[in-house]
């Protein structure tokens, strides 16, 4: 299941400049700065300094704020309370000779595909270099406003849209703490390579990062749900998991069908008490910190379950229902205290026996991550990334619904429902190799960064690529390739946080 959904949108329209000054901002950004580039401001006093070395990302978050990578594309620092409350940031690599402006339009047009209600409008003159814009739109079921910056870095080699944004009408109030956020975005090179995972048995894929392990239930259980778990040996507490338990009325348990299934007997008198029993398999001492009905899944939930429910209540046989709840909770994993944010879907299913008596039928969907707590702000925004890419298989999806084409397509739509994350950033929506090739910012994660200081550009050498000199040390692909000897072709060095930022910190300017 996805865990907690909430939209975020950004874009923005740049009007084109007139050709004088179009032609005077060209020849301005394209010059070096004559000054020190600004740096990343320091880390406020009882605020969390975020570094998450396999993102490559960097931020400061205030207490009561968490982190996030949405879509696997955009990194989020949003308030616990009110989602639609953040700074965000888009890291890529854009096209050779790009525009500011040019990407942040490519970037509207992008967002727009799944959010028509958007309007924006340019804030600040465009330079090649630079693009301010201020949008709104609707998100969550409200109104909301915000602001971002196009920016291109480190010689054009690197490009950011960062920006903030607010219920409408809250957005002067919260941009001062905004502000502070999006000032400290850092970007550096990240140090894992994410893998495709398939399980053995053949019944989900899902993407994680090289190294890490997966536990499943796939192929030795008569479940129709698969129990996972996805982490680093290195650190496995910190884990994404799904956990589906079956839980039913003692009288049913003589059903050779609910004993096939791994049904257990119990009696709940609540959802909450139901979904404490559940983790108690999973770890002990486990409390609810937060618990709120997920109204997007619930309805979806229930239209899938629509033809169960419609043909047990015609029938006369019981009746079908599915809540999904968003969950923060506190637990021990071996003795070792945990917090995990999970979705929880419940169903519940009561048939009517000919005494008019109803036998019970529960089935749950635990689908989260968990972490140790002074991992846990850190670990997020990975394990997230893990839990959103698992995906059920076709011949899984076939054998549970005896290859009904509709059930399955059914079943594919709604976990595709899950795992999008957002409303505004779906890979169904990336349907052009343009927004590809600037708006994945997976297209970072396999080639090192390596500054060539003589052009002051950050070039992207897969390893397997890189060049050296007779001392060992890399130089310059580009000048090897025009016919430059390695001897004495630029030395380059590996680019750190401060070069893929270079350009960026005091430029920002909402």
């Amino acid at each position: 299941m996805k865990t907690i959904i909430n939209a975020i949108l950004c874009a923005t329209l740049i009007s084109s400049a007139r050709p004088a000054q179009a032609a005077a901002a060209k020849s301005e950004s394209s010059k070096e700065p004559t000054t020190a580039p600004a740096a990343r401001p320091s880390c406020p006093a009882g605020w969390a300094n975020f570094r998450n070395p396999i993102l490559g990302l960097q931020a400061h978050v205030p207490t009561n704020y968490w982190v996030r990578l949405r879509g696997g594309v955009m990194f989020t620092v949003e308030k616990q309370t009110s989602p639609a409350t953040m700074a965000f940031m888009v890291p890529f690599r854009p096209k050779a000779g790009a525009k500011a402006e040019d990407i942040a339009d490519r970037f509207a047009k992008f967002v727009a595909q799944s959010e028509p209600r958007l309007k924006v409008q340019p804030v600040d003159q465009a330079t090649p270099d630079r693009a301010v814009s201020q949008f709104t739109s609707f998100a969550s079921g409200q109104e909301v406003e915000g602001k971002f910056t196009t920016l291109l870095s480190a010689g054009g080699t690197m490009a950011f849209i960062i920006g903030v944004s607010a219920p409408k009408g809250q957005l002067e109030q919260e941009l001062p703490t905004l502000r502070k956020i999006a000032e400290s975005f850092g970007f550096e090179s990240p140090n894992a390579r994410w893998l495709h995972y398939q399980s053995p048995a053949g019944g989900f894929t899902m993407t994680l990062p090289q190294g890490w392990q997966v536990e499943s239930s796939d192929g030795r259980s008569s479940k129709d749900d698969i129990d996972w778990a996805a982490l680093d040996p290195a650190r496995p507490l910190s884990r994404a998991f799904q956990a589906c338990p079956r839980y039913c009325s003692a009288e049913l348990l003589r059903n050779p069908l609910h004993v096939m299934r791994g049904y257990r007997p119990a009696q709940f008198q609540s959802h909450q008490q139901m979904v404490i029993a559940s983790l108690a398999e999973l770890s002990q001492n486990v409390g609810l910190l937060k618990w709120s009905v997920n109204q997007e899944l619930t309805t979806a939930f229930r239209q899938l379950n629509q033809q169960l429910s419609q043909m047990l209540a015609a029938l006369n046989l019981g009746r079908s229902d599915i809540t999904v709840y968003d969950c923060l909770v506190q637990a021990e994993v071996e003795g070792k205290p945990i917090l995990a944010a999970l979705v929880a879907g419940i169903q519940t299913t009561s048939y009517t026996s000919s005494l008019g008596s109803s036998a019970m039928d529960w089935r749950v969907t635990l689908r989260g991550w968990c972490a140790p707590p002074e991992q846990f702000l850190i670990d997020s925004p990975v394990l997230e990334k893990v839990c959103t890419s698992m995906q059920l298989s076709a011949a899984f999806l076939n054998r549970i619904t005896q290859s009904n084409g509709r059930a399955t397509a059914k079943i594919r739509e709604t976990y595709d429902y899950i795992n999008k994350v957002d409303d505004q950033i779906r890979q169904s929506h990336w349907d052009t190799m343009d927004a590809i090739a600037e708006m994945n910012y997976d297209l970072l994660k396999d080639s090192g960064g390596y500054v060539n200081e003589k052009a002051g550009r950050i070039e992207q050498i897969p390893s397997e690529r890189i060049i050296k000199n007779s001392h060992g040390e890399a130089v310059s692909l580009d000048e090897v390739r025009q016919g430059i000897s390695p001897e004495n072709a630029t030395v380059l060095r590996d680019a750190h946080a401060e070069d893929y930022m270079r350009g960026v910190y005091g430029r920002i300017g909402f």
